[in-house]
């Protein structure tokens, strides 16, 4: 990959992100035209950095684990046990189970998702397997046969405000 240019590293990462594995420290995904959300900087993945991306003609086999937010246009085969955000794009196909912080689906996968933080669901998502979060926000035409279970939140603790207004 170039390096010393940032003009021909970009336009190399445009040219070359659907080819393969791209693994590019600070990349955030309005930058590489990664975006599905065309409203900047009002969602919290406008500002995620994707340093792991999986391209839309790559297959991957095998298991995810670490921490990170990945990001796939792609095939997997396999299963995700991830500490961050894995946005799955409208070509993605996701064979396994799925558990991470934060998951975005507009593909398909077939097998559980478990999202510890929240589980979003858009328009062209497919899921066959049962979905489980504390949070799940599904989008008009998200397809999804399983069940879906809403894991209760942490306990609300209640405080009485003791500043003078």
């Amino acid at each position: 990959m170039p390096t010393g240019n940032s003009h021909l590293a970009n336009t190399y990462l445009v040219r070359h992100r659907l080819l393969g594995v791209l693994c590019v420290p600070n990349t955030k995904i309005d930058k590489m035209g990664f975006n599905i959300f065309r409203r900047k900087n009002r969602r919290a993945l406008d500002r995620t950095e994707f340093p792991t991306v999986i391209g839309e003609y790559m297959t991957y086999r095998g298991d995810l684990a670490g921490t990170g937010n990945y990001l796939v246009h792609g095939r997997v085969e396999g299963r995700c046990d991830i500490d961050g955000h894995l946005l799955l794009e409208p070509t993605s196909y996701w064979l396994g189970d799925i558990v991470a912080t934060h998951v975005v689906i507009a593909g398909e996968v077939v097998g559980d998702v478990y999202a510890s933080a929240k589980l979003e669901l858009q328009a062209t998502a497919r899921i066959r397997g049962n979905i489980t979060s504390p949070v799940i926000a599904m989008a008009e035409g998200a397809l999804y046969d399983g069940e879906i279970r809403m894991r209760p939140r942490p306990q609300l603790v209640r405080f009485n405000e003791k500043r003078s207004g």
